[in-house]
C-alpha cells in the first residue's frame, strides 16, 4: 500500500494541484543491450493487496472523491518533501515556484521531523538522485540519497508512507547493489519514515544485511524478463 495511504480524512483534504512542469520524470535506462527496467518497475510486479482494499473502502466511504487524484495529491506531497530535503542535504534553496499554499503547509510536518532526525547526525552527501546502471543484472535505479551518516556510508530512503514495508527494503537493496556494482563501497540501508501528519510518528529502519531482500529483487527482475520475452 506504502505512499498511497491517506493520511488525513479525505472530506477534509486540501486539493493539490497538479501542473506538468512539476510531474516527476522517469528515467530510461540504457545498457549495454539497451533499454531495462527501472528498479520501482520491478518491485511494482509485487501483488499489493491493500492497495485494492484501501481502494474499495475510500469508494464506499466517499464516493465523491476520485482515488486516482487522491493517490496523486499524496505523491506529488511527497515529491515536495522529497525536494526540500534533498535541497536542505545539499545547502541550496528550493525552488518551490509552482508549489500552492496548501501543499508547502501540509508539507510542514514531515520537514519538522526530519529537522529532528538530522539535528544530532553528521552527514555528508555524496551523492543525490544519481541514475546507475547494473551491466551484471540489468536494470536501472535513481538513488535519492547515498551519504555517510555519523561514518556510515547509507543509502538512505525517505518515506512519507503509514509505515515501513518490505517493498522499501527490496527497492533499497537493489540501489545498495547497484552502487556496489559501480565501485562504491556501502555499510547499510537506512529507511527514514517521516509522517505526513503532526501526530504521525517518526519511524528509522537500519540494515545492514540486505541479502534476502536483494533476494526477492532479483526475482522479480527474472519475472519481469520473462514477461517481456512473452510479448516478443
Amino acid at each position: 500500500m506504502g505512499d498511497i495511504v491517506p493520511l488525513i480524512k479525505p472530506a477534509a483534504r486540501p486539493r493539490f494541484e497538479i501542473t506538468r512542469s512539476m510531474r516527476k520524470v522517469h528515467p530510461i535506462y540504457h545498457a549495454s543491450c539497451g533499454v531495462v527496467p527501472a528498479v520501482t518497475t520491478c518491485t511494482g510486479l509485487r501483488a499489493k493487496p491493500g492497495l485494492l482494499k484501501w481502494n474499495n473502502e475510500l469508494g464506499r466511504e466517499h464516493p465523491e472523491i476520485s482515488p486516482e487524484q487522491y493517490t496523486q495529491d499524496l505523491a506529488r506531497l511527497g515529491e515536495l518533501v522529497h525536494h526540500r530535503i534533498e535541497c536542505r542535504l545539499l545547502k541550496v534553496e528550493p525552488d518551490l515556484s509552482d508549489y500552492t499554499p496548501n501543499e508547502l503547509s501540509a508539507a510542514l510536518p514531515a520537514l519538522e521531523k526530519f529537522e529532528r532526525w538530522s539535528k544530532d547526525k553528521t552527514i555528508e552527501v555524496i551523492g543525490i538522485e544519481r541514475p546507475l546502471v547494473s551491466e551484471a543484472h540489468l536494470f536501472g535505479g535513481t538513488i535519492d540519497v547515498f551519504a555517510v551518516i555519523d561514518g556510515r556510508r547509507a543509502v538512505c530512503d525517505i518515506k512519507t508512507s503509514k509505515g515501513i514495508y518490505d517493498e522499501h527494503l527490496v527497492q533499497t537493496s537493489a540501489y545498495a547493489e547497484l552502487l556496489k556494482e559501480n565501485g562504491e563501497h556501502v555499510d547499510e540501508i537506512r529507511i527514514l519514515r517521516v509522517g505526513r501528519v503532526d501526530d504521525d510518528s517518526l519511524e528509522e529502519k537500519r540494515v545492514t544485511d540486505w541479502d534476502r531482500y536483494w533476494r526477492v529483487f532479483l526475482a522479480l527482475l527474472e519475472v519481469y524478463w520473462a514477461e517481456r520475452a512473452l510479448r516478443r
